[in-house]
Protein backbone atom coordinates (compact mmCIF):
# COMPACT_ATOMS: atom_id res chain seq x y z
CA UNK A 1 0.00 0.00 0.00
CA UNK A 2 1.18 3.35 -1.00
CA UNK A 3 1.77 6.49 1.70
CA UNK A 4 -1.14 8.00 3.48
CA UNK A 5 -2.21 11.77 2.57
CA UNK A 6 -2.42 13.45 5.98
CA UNK A 7 -5.64 14.03 5.41
CA UNK A 8 -7.13 10.81 5.23
CA UNK A 9 -5.08 9.47 8.38
CA UNK A 10 -7.47 8.28 11.01
CA UNK A 11 -7.64 11.20 13.92
CA UNK A 12 -7.24 10.24 17.63
CA UNK A 13 -10.14 10.57 19.69
CA UNK A 14 -10.54 12.81 22.27
CA UNK A 15 -9.81 12.33 25.45
CA UNK A 16 -12.89 12.29 27.52
CA UNK A 17 -11.71 14.16 30.25
CA UNK A 18 -11.25 17.62 28.18
CA UNK A 19 -14.32 19.88 29.49
CA UNK A 20 -15.97 22.17 26.71
CA UNK A 21 -17.58 25.40 28.20
CA UNK A 22 -20.11 28.04 27.22
CA UNK A 23 -17.78 30.24 25.49
CA UNK A 24 -20.01 33.17 26.79
CA UNK A 25 -20.54 32.57 29.99
CA UNK A 26 -18.14 29.23 31.27
CA UNK A 27 -21.06 26.86 32.24
CA UNK A 28 -20.10 23.04 31.08
CA UNK A 29 -21.49 21.81 28.12
CA UNK A 30 -19.78 18.36 29.05
CA UNK A 31 -19.79 16.09 32.27
CA UNK A 32 -21.79 15.51 35.54
CA UNK A 33 -22.31 18.88 35.60
CA UNK A 34 -23.76 19.76 31.90
CA UNK A 35 -26.24 22.36 31.29
CA UNK A 36 -28.30 22.26 28.39
CA UNK A 37 -26.26 22.98 25.59
CA UNK A 38 -27.27 25.58 22.56
CA UNK A 39 -26.78 25.84 18.91
CA UNK A 40 -23.21 26.86 18.09
CA UNK A 41 -22.82 30.45 17.82
CA UNK A 42 -20.22 32.74 16.56
CA UNK A 43 -18.15 29.34 15.86
CA UNK A 44 -18.21 28.53 19.66
CA UNK A 45 -20.45 26.01 21.80
CA UNK A 46 -22.57 27.73 24.29
CA UNK A 47 -25.22 26.85 26.43
CA UNK A 48 -29.17 27.06 25.64
CA UNK A 49 -29.65 30.18 27.74
CA UNK A 50 -27.28 32.18 26.26
CA UNK A 51 -28.12 31.06 22.83
CA UNK A 52 -31.58 32.33 23.92
CA UNK A 53 -30.44 35.30 25.42
CA UNK A 54 -28.80 36.52 22.19
CA UNK A 55 -31.79 34.94 19.77
CA UNK A 56 -33.27 38.50 18.91
CA UNK A 57 -29.79 40.53 19.29
CA UNK A 58 -29.51 41.16 15.63
CA UNK A 59 -31.55 41.94 12.64
CA UNK A 60 -31.01 40.42 9.15
CA UNK A 61 -30.52 43.57 7.15
CA UNK A 62 -28.68 41.97 4.11
CA UNK A 63 -30.09 38.37 2.60
CA UNK A 64 -27.44 36.83 -0.11
CA UNK A 65 -26.46 40.35 -1.19
CA UNK A 66 -25.51 40.23 -5.02
CA UNK A 67 -26.12 36.48 -5.10
CA UNK A 68 -22.97 35.69 -2.41
CA UNK A 69 -23.92 32.66 0.08
CA UNK A 70 -23.57 35.56 2.97
CA UNK A 71 -26.03 36.79 5.33
CA UNK A 72 -25.46 40.92 7.26
CA UNK A 73 -26.83 41.46 10.33
CA UNK A 74 -27.37 44.30 12.51
CA UNK A 75 -27.18 44.80 15.90
CA UNK A 76 -30.38 46.23 17.59
CA UNK A 77 -28.11 47.85 20.52
CA UNK A 78 -25.13 49.23 19.21
CA UNK A 79 -25.93 49.15 15.16
CA UNK A 80 -22.60 47.41 14.33
CA UNK A 81 -23.03 44.71 11.60
CA UNK A 82 -22.10 40.83 11.69
CA UNK A 83 -21.96 38.79 8.59
CA UNK A 84 -22.55 34.94 8.59
CA UNK A 85 -23.04 32.25 6.30
CA UNK A 86 -26.42 30.42 5.80
CA UNK A 87 -28.24 28.16 8.20
CA UNK A 88 -25.01 29.65 10.73
CA UNK A 89 -25.75 31.44 13.67
CA UNK A 90 -23.88 34.42 15.64
CA UNK A 91 -24.28 37.33 17.52
CA UNK A 92 -23.26 40.70 18.18
CA UNK A 93 -19.75 40.75 19.56
CA UNK A 94 -19.46 44.37 21.07
CA UNK A 95 -22.69 43.94 23.13
CA UNK A 96 -21.83 41.83 26.16
CA UNK A 97 -24.83 40.86 28.60
CA UNK A 98 -25.51 39.68 31.98
CA UNK A 99 -24.15 36.18 31.26
CA UNK A 100 -20.41 36.94 30.00
CA UNK A 101 -17.85 36.32 32.32
CA UNK A 102 -14.55 35.59 30.43
CA UNK A 103 -12.54 38.30 31.94
CA UNK A 104 -10.42 38.83 29.14
CA UNK A 105 -13.45 39.68 26.90
CA UNK A 106 -14.52 42.47 29.35
CA UNK A 107 -11.14 43.66 29.71
CA UNK A 108 -10.98 44.11 25.88
CA UNK A 109 -14.75 45.79 25.49
CA UNK A 110 -13.30 48.27 27.87
CA UNK A 111 -10.56 49.08 26.25
CA UNK A 112 -12.31 49.50 22.79
CA UNK A 113 -14.94 51.28 24.16
CA UNK A 114 -12.68 53.52 25.86
CA UNK A 115 -11.21 54.92 22.53
CA UNK A 116 -14.74 54.67 20.48
CA UNK A 117 -17.03 57.03 22.46
CA UNK A 118 -19.92 56.66 19.79
CA UNK A 119 -19.86 53.27 20.15
CA UNK A 120 -19.96 53.47 24.08
CA UNK A 121 -23.03 55.64 24.32
CA UNK A 122 -24.99 52.88 22.12
CA UNK A 123 -24.04 50.04 24.16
Amino acid sequence: MGKQLPMFRRRAPRPESALYVCANCGDPLNGPERVPRGQDTAWHGQCLACVERSADQLDLVLDHPDGNPIMIYQCRTCGTTRSCRPGWRTRCHVCLDERTTAEWVREIAVEILSRDHDLANKV
